[in-house]
């Protein structure tokens, strides 16, 4: 994610993930990551393909990303939810909730 925000270029969406932080966990991560970013783009339709998916991970460190489970069932499924109108922010901060005790929500308009 790091390296995306570093490059300038355009992000069209995020992939968030939980209980899964994706460090330290042996094997190729970044890989995992890109998996995922790669099948948000296609599930969405994005131009600018899985480089333009900013990817975030929060949770146990030492556990690996199910890529293969996120790529080919989870991220279909919530992009058709999000095509047919469903989900908001607090929706989405409540999913990713692990040891916080209330959804965190912050927001910037940008100009």
């Amino acid at each position: 994610g790091r390296e995306r925000l570093a490059s300038g270029a355009p992000l069209q969406a995020l992939a968030v993930n939980n209980k899964v932080s994706n460090v330290c966990a042996g094997g190729d991560g970044a890989a995992a990551t890109e998996r995922v970013c790669a099948a948000a783009a296609a599930a969405l339709g994005l131009a600018g393909g899985g480089s333009a998916v900013l990817p975030s991970s929060t949770g146990v460190i030492g556990w690996r990303l199910p890529a293969e489970e996120l790529a080919g069932e989870v991220v279909p499924a919530a992009a058709a939810e999000l095509a047919a109108g469903g989900g908001d922010a607090f929706t989405a901060a409540r999913a990713i909730m692990t040891t916080d005790r209330y959804p965190k929500l912050r927001s910037r308009t940008l100009k």
